[in-house]
């Protein structure tokens, strides 16, 4: 029924926002995000539907703007608060977000009907694929890659979940952790996330592929699927987007998992047995980058861990997926351009290709703006949940307060446990934060931009002294 509402919902937005001529397709994108947290944040709202008992309007707006960016910050406990209603309607906004709210309009309202331009242009700028691709492709391909996994993810959850709970039980659970992981969300059903499953590797390994295919872009997921159709699949005929983002995400996790386990080993993880210990760090090091699960609670990581994880979070996923942060295309271009720079080559090469201007510069842009956001963030968040307090008494440090920003802007949802104690202006930064997050700072930007005008003149260049 939540699943009919949201549908109906979008499908009448997308037909007012297509009548609006002086709206870009990038506010229209805009409205559309804010259009289904409202009605999520209503719903939410509803009193004793989502929750037993009351929710305050900035907790519901707070849910329901998680659960539209995929992020899993919650303000109410998932297991014992949050009704089997609630549970639906996170579960549908969470659907939405991830697949791509412009995607399911498109399917709902235009379908065998032709796009026009504007509309394919609104489409394809969300899911990060060539101006050249049919946006009928683009939307039925991602529809289709996202719910045919999750459909595998949620089978495979069936069969490793434990084996005391019903058959009801079994399939709702295995169902909205699928969704959620996939999506990268990070929401789960349990009061404590995924702690009392850090002992099922069935689990943990299921949960951890999703968010991997979830964060590895639709474009690539599309790549790899037409390789093997064709009997191309070889790493020479490979994308070079392909390319980075295979090894960019063999890295990342790959250093993260080694880092925690050796500094968590005797501590977060000292408990566990070194099988266990290896599936923590491996799983905490995926995770982080942008699904918001955990096995282990973030509050008893060393100060060194929370910074990796930090910068995990800040880098995030693949471009067109449905992981957030700066992307790893973003952190390719960036290292690109600093080689180039150290070895004295006129342009940066990846992978034998040279990086074109654009990229060069939407990438600084890109990473420039985050850090500016981030920092802005963790200044909001401490005035608030401090200087402003009407107490004064906050025991949360600005490591709490960095974590938690981070994790916001990135659409990750880890938390040192701080979220649901933060006063009602934090947590609105927070709804900020997230909202930026999902739809990504440069497109935030381009929305406000005015049109290019025609330049008269080339202005004269200046070398100014850097560093």
């Amino acid at each position: 029924m939540a699943g009919l509402l949201c549908s109906t919902f979008i499908a009448r937005s997308t037909e007012i926002t297509t009548e609006i001529t002086d709206v870009t397709p990038v506010q229209k994108i805009m409205m559309m995000f804010l259009a289904a947290i409202a009605v999520g944040a209503v719903l939410l709202s509803m009193p004793g539907v989502a929750v037993n008992g009351a929710m305050s309007w900035v907790d519901a707006v707070f849910m329901a703007t998680s659960a539209m960016c995929v992020t899993g910050l919650v303000t109410l406990d998932m297991g014992r608060e949050v009704t089997t209603a609630g549970h639906v309607i996170i579960l549908c906004l969470i659907q939405l977000g991830g697949v791509g709210i412009v995607t399911v309009a498109t399917l709902i309202i235009l379908a065998g009907r032709r796009l026009s331009i504007e509309h394919e242009d609104m489409l394809i700028s969300t899911v990060a694929v060539a101006g050249s691709t049919s946006a009928r492709r683009v939307a039925l391909s991602v529809v289709g890659y996202a719910l045919a996994l999750e459909a595998i993810g949620a089978i495979a959850l069936i069969a490793v979940l434990p084996g005391d709970l019903d058959w009801a039980d079994r399939i709702w659970q295995s169902v909205f952790h699928a969704v959620s992981a996939f999506c990268n969300a990070g929401f789960s059903l349990f009061s404590n996330n995924l702690q009392g499953l850090r002992h099922n590797f069935g689990v943990n390994i299921v949960i951890m592929v999703l968010i991997i295919l979830g964060g590895f872009g639709f474009i690539n997921l599309h790549e790899i699927v037409e390789r093997i159709r064709s009997g191309a699949f070889h790493w020479s005929r490979f994308s070079t987007f392909l390319k980075i983002s295979i090894v960019m995400t063999l890295i990342l996790n790959g250093l993260g998992a080694l880092i925690l386990l050796l500094v968590e080993a005797g501590n977060a993880f000292g408990a566990l047995p070194w099988s266990e210990k290896i599936l923590a760090a491996v799983f905490h090091a995926v995770a982080a980058r942008t699904a918001g699960f955990e096995t282990v609670p973030m509050a008893t990581f060393t100060n060194f861990s929370l910074l990796i994880l930090v910068l995990l979070m800040y880098i995030g996923g693949v471009s067109g997926s449905c992981a957030g942060g700066i992307k790893v295309g973003t952190v390719a271009a960036l290292f690109a351009s600093f080689r180039a720079f150290a070895r004295n080559d006129r342009n940066p090469v990846l992978f034998g290709r040279g990086l074109a201007y654009v990229t060069q510069r939407k990438a600084a842009v890109l990473a420039m703006t985050s850090v500016f956001t981030i920092f802005l963030g963790v200044g909001a968040v401490d005035l608030f949940d401090d200087g402003l307090s009407q107490h004064a008494t906050s025991a949360n440090n600005l490591s709490d307060y960095m974590f938690e920003v981070v994790s916001a802007a990135g659409t990750v949802g880890l938390s040192t446990g701080i979220t649901a104690g933060l006063p009602d202006g934090a947590k609105l930064v927070l709804v900020a934060l997230m909202f930026v997050g999902r739809l990504g700072p440069l497109l935030v930007i381009e929305a406000w931009a005015t049109s290019q005008k025609p330049e008269q003149f080339t202005s004269p260049e200046e070398v100014l002294p850097v560093g």
